[in-house]
C-alpha cells in the first residue's frame, strides 16, 4: 500500500467517523471506521519498521505506544458514545490517553539525540518560546478550567496534564525543528502529525473555557486527530525514516531568519499580554507578565553571549577538518614567541601528490583524504599541542616546550601514522598517502613567528625534493 493511499485510509476513516457525530447518525459501522484509522497507524509504523529496518527503533516503539495510547483512549470514549453515556472525568480514556504525550515527546528527543551535533543556541531558543507559550496557556486556558467551581481534585489535575503534555511535545518538537540539520521528510511528517493532536487538544480547550463547551465544537476539534495517523503512518511507510537517527545536511540561512521570526513573535507577545492585561483591567497578572519580560531578557543576553562564542568559534575553526584555523595557528604562535624562556617548535606537513588524487579521484575524495588526515595528525600529537590547516593540504603544528629530538620524533610519529594505513574515501576506495614534514626548533623570543615558519618551510621544500614522505629538520639543512 503506498504512503498516499495509507494516509488517505486513516484520514477517510476518521472523517467519516465524526461526520456521522455531526449529523447524529453514530452507529457501530462508523465506530469501527474510527478505531480503524488508529489500528491503520499502527500497522503502518510495524510495516516501515520492518521494511526500512531503521538502526534505532525505540523511538519507534515509544510512537507505536503513543498511538496505542490513544487508540486505547478513544475506544472507551466511542463505547461511552454508543452506549450514550457521557464519559467521566477524569475516567478511564484518560489513563490511555495521558501516557502517549511523553511516550511522543520522548522519540522526537532521541531522535534529536541520535541526530547528533550540539546547537546550545536552539535550546536557548526552545527556552524562550516555551517560556512565553507556557506562561500564555497557563494564564489563559490552564488556571481558568482548573479553578472553575465544583471540580474535583482529579478534574483540576486532568485540566492541568493535558495542556502540560502539550507543552512537552511542543518543546521536543521545536527542538528538531530549530536544529542546525535539515529534518527528512519522515521527521517532518511526523512533526505535522504531532501538530495535528495539539490542535485538537488546545481547540478542546478554548471550547471548555470559552464557549461553553459545545458538542458540535468538540466533534469539530475531535477530526483534527485524525490527518495525525495518516500523517504518523504515512512517516513510517516513507524511505527516509531509516534515517532520522542519522547526521543531516545542514539548512540554508532561511532556517535562521525564520528561527529569529519565530523569536521575535515570541519575545512581541509577552509586553503585548502585559498591555491587554492593564487595559482589561486584569492588573493581578502584570507582575507575572513583568516576570516572563525579565526571563526573557535574560535568555536573550545568554542567547548573545553564546552566539558570540559561536561566532568566535567559527572563525577560528577549518570548516572541513574541524582543525583549528591558519588565524588561530598564528596567534597561537605569536603568544608562544612572547613567552621569556622555552624552545617552541613547527611542523609544516604537505601532502604528497595531493593534485593526483583530486585529478584521479575528485574533490570529494581528497577532502575525505584531508579529514583523515586531520584526525591522524590530532592522534599523533600531545594535547597541549596546536594543529592547524593551515591552507590547501598544508596543515602546520606548533609544539610547546620541546627540543628538536622531540620534534623530530613527532614528526616521524606523524609521518608514519599517515603511511601506514591507506585511507577510506567512500564506495570501499582505499587510496595510499603520504607527506613530508619540515621542521623547526628554535628558543622563543619576540618577534621570531616569521623566523621560524620561513625555516619549517624551507625544511618541508627539501624533504619533497628529496623524495618525499620524508622528514627534514631545518637545524639539519647546510646554511
Amino acid at each position: 500500500m503506498t504512503v498516499g493511499r495509507l494516509s488517505a485510509l486513516c484520514t477517510g476513516a476518521g472523517l467519516l467517523f465524526a461526520i456521522s457525530h455531526l449529523t447524529g447518525v453514530a452507529t457501530t459501522l462508523t465506530v469501527v471506521l474510527g478505531v480503524a484509522a488508529y489500528c491503520t497507524a499502527l500497522g503502518a509504523v510495524a510495516i516501515g519498521v520492518r521494511r526500512h529496518r531503521p538502526s534505532a527503533r525505540l523511538p519507534w516503539l515509544l510512537v507505536a505506544g503513543g498511538l496505542f495510547g490513544n487508540l486505547g483512549g478513544a475506544s472507551t470514549f466511542y463505547v461511552y458514545a454508543v452506549l450514550g453515556i457521557a464519559p467521566p472525568g477524569p475516567g478511564p480514556q484518560d489513563v490511555f490517553f495521558l501516557p502517549a504525550y511523553p511516550l511522543f515527546a520522548a522519540a522526537l528527543v532521541l531522535w534529536r539525540v541520535r541526530r547528533g551535533g550540539r546547537d546550545t543556541v536552539a535550546a536557548v531558543d526552545v527556552t524562550i518560546v516555551i517560556a512565553v507559550v507556557g506562561t500564555l496557556a497557563w494564564l489563559t486556558l490552564i488556571m481558568p478550567s482548573s479553578s472553575a467551581p465544583g471540580l474535583s481534585t482529579g478534574q483540576v489535575l486532568i485540566a492541568t496534564l493535558y495542556p502540560c503534555g502539550d507543552l512537552l511535545i511542543i518543546a521536543a518538537a521545536l527542538r528538531i525543528l530549530l536544529s542546525a540539520e535539515r529534518p527528512p521528510p519522515a521527521l517532518w511528517l511526523i512533526v505535522a502529525g504531532v501538530t495535528s493532536f495539539l490542535i485538537t487538544d488546545v481547540g478542546f480547550a478554548v471550547n471548555t473555557v470559552y464557549l461553553g463547551a459545545q458538542p458540535e465544537l468538540i466533534v469539530l476539534f475531535s477530526t483534527f486527530n485524525y490527518p495525525a495517523f495518516g500523517l504518523i503512518g504515512a512517516a513510517a511507510l516513507h524511505p527516509s525514516m531509516a534515517t532520522l537517527d542519522q547526521p543531516a545536511a545542514a539548512r540554508s540561512d532561511g532556517q535562521t531568519r525564520a528561527r529569529l521570526l519565530l523569536l521575535a513573535t515570541a519575545l512581541f507577545l509577552a509586553p503585548v499580554a502585559q498591555f491587554v492585561s492593564y487595559l482589561t483591567g486584569a492588573t493581578q497578572f502584570v507582575p507575572i507578565y513583568a516576570f516572563l519580560s525579565m526571563v526573557l531578557s535574560a535568555l536573550v543576553m545568554t542567547r548573545m553571549w553564546l552566539m558570540l562564542g559561536e561566532q568566535r568559534r567559527l572563525a577560528v575553526t577549518d570548516g572541513l577538518t574541524g582543525l583549528h584555523s591558519r588565524r588561530f595557528f598564528e596567534e597561537a604562535l605569536g603568544t608562544a614567541t612572547g613567552r621569556r624562556t622555552g624552545v617552541i617548535g613547527v611542523l609544516l606537513v604537505d601532502v604528497d601528490h595531493f593534485k593526483k588524487i583530486n585529478d584521479g579521484y575528485g574533490h570529494a575524495a581528497g577532502d575525505a583524504v584531508l579529514r583523515e588526515l586531520a584526525h591522524r595528525l590530532s592522534a599523533s600529537v600531545r594535547t597541549q599541542d596546536v594543529v592547524a590547516r593551515y591552507g590547501g593540504e598544508e596543515f602546520a603544528v606548533l609544539l610547546q616546550e620541546v627540543d628538536t629530538t622531540l620534534a623530530r620524533a613527532v614528526a616521524e610519529r606523524l609521518r608514519e601514522s599517515v603511511a601506514a594505513t591507506p585511507m577510506d574515501v567512500g564506495d570501499g576506495v582505499l587510496i595510499p598517502v603520504t607527506v613530508s614534514v619540515g621542521v623547526c626548533t628554535q628558543p622563543v623570543a619576540e618577534g621570531i613567528g616569521d623566523q621560524v615558519m620561513v625555516r619549517a618551510d624551507r625544511s618541508l621544500y627539501s624533504a619533497k625534493e628529496h623524495g618525499r614522505n620524508q622528514v627534514v629538520v631545518a637545524d639539519a639543512l647546510a646554511g
